[in-house]
């Protein structure tokens, strides 16, 4: 089980409705997955070897594969790029 909060990198405010998905460890996604919740806390069972993304638009996506149980708060940075294009 993996658990934890997402927040911006830059002002610290918490990230509602980030996307959470587990992928194997080739890269390939399940069909598992997960959003936060109103205070940016998720948790997601996975299995050893997998990875999570968490992806939100406007922001860099964030992958990291886990071996065990953890807590994994995460600090998303803001895409310039992105912006930059709309």
């Amino acid at each position: 089980m993996i658990c934890g909060t997402v927040t911006d990198a830059d002002d610290g405010g918490v990230l509602m409705g980030v996307m959470v998905r587990v992928l194997n460890a080739d890269g390939s996604y399940t069909t598992k997955g997960t959003e936060t919740d109103s205070c940016g806390n998720y948790l997601i069972t996975i299995s050893p070897g997998q990875q999570l993304e968490f992806s939100y638009f406007g922001y860099r996506k964030i992958t990291k594969q886990f071996m065990s149980p953890a807590v994994y708060d995460v600090e998303m940075e803001c895409d310039f790029f992105i912006w930059g294009t709309l």
